[in-house]
Parts: C-alpha cells; structure tokens; sequence
C-alpha cells in the first residue's frame, strides 16, 4: 500500500479481472487521443486460467498529475494463447484526475419568508460544503443582496 504523501492525489486503484489469459499488461498514459506524456506500463503474468473461470488483478498506482486518463487492460500481449476470439482482449476507460485539496461549493441558498414584503425580515440560508479531498482552512462567506431594477439583465 501507498502511503499518503501531503499535497498528492490519493491513490487510484485498478481493479482488473482476466479470464482465460495467461498474461495482463495494464497501460495508463495521460490525454485522450494521443496519449501525452509517458505511459506507465506494469506487466503482470497470470496463472492458467480454466474455462470459465477469471483471475483478478488488483494495481494500485497514483496518478501525481491532474489531467484526463486513459487507461487499458491487455490480455495476453504476447500473443501465447490460441483464442477463439483475438478481438477481446482489451478493454480501456478514461477517468479525470482532479488536483487534491479543499473545494468549496455553495450547495444552497435560500430565504424565508417566500413572499417577504418591506415589512419582512427575510432570514437567509446558505450551505456551504467542502467537496474536496482535505480540509478547508478558515474563510469568509459573503451574502450579497441587491436592488434589482431589471431582473432580467441579473448576472451571477
């Protein structure tokens, strides 16, 4: 297991499952098309496999850079299994990597009364959720509430 290094993304497991194969190589490069970047690449060998049967592979690997990934699993690279099917022995999925640390997200603002008048006190709510990977530090959350004489050219 990794361990946590401070200001690094967490770790990213891949979870892959391998059925009659006898040798999984799994590559992760950074972009869509074309890969940018070295690909990392792992081989793993596998044991034989009886029909019907599968065999998992669990690699655990952190992804250090923030960014889009593509990542693909590659049964029997070498070519040493007669297969029924050679068309199938891949499969690739793309996933985002988001920087680590605190993200601050207004979830809800709202007031009451619902139809307050000039005699009202409006009570406003706001929700604020942290929806990072660390902790917020201390900060200032600010309700602005103005005279809006043309609701229409409102701007957030």
């Amino acid at each position: 297991m990794l361990a946590e290094i401070p200001g690094l993304l967490t770790s990213l497991t891949l979870l892959l499952r391998a059925t009659n194969l006898n040798c999984l190589r799994i590559f992760s490069g950074r972009g869509g098309s074309p890969i940018i970047g070295p690909p990392i690449i792992e081989t793993v060998n596998i044991p034989p496999i009886a029909a019907g049967a599968s065999h998992q592979v669990v690699h655990i690997l952190r992804l250090q850079t923030a960014g889009t990934y593509r990542a693909m699993a590659a049964a029997d690279v070498n070519q040493e299994v007669t297969e029924a099917y050679e068309d199938n022995n891949a499969k690739t999925v793309s996933l985002t990597v988001r920087e680590s640390g605190p993200d601050l997200v207004v979830q809800s603002l709202t007031y009451a009364p619902e139809n307050p008048t000039t005699a009202d006190y409006i009570t406003f709510t706001m929700v604020v959720q942290n929806a990072g990977n660390a902790t917020a530090g201390e900060s200032v959350l600010r309700l602005d509430a103005r005279y809006v004489a043309y609701p229409l050219f409102w701007q957030d």
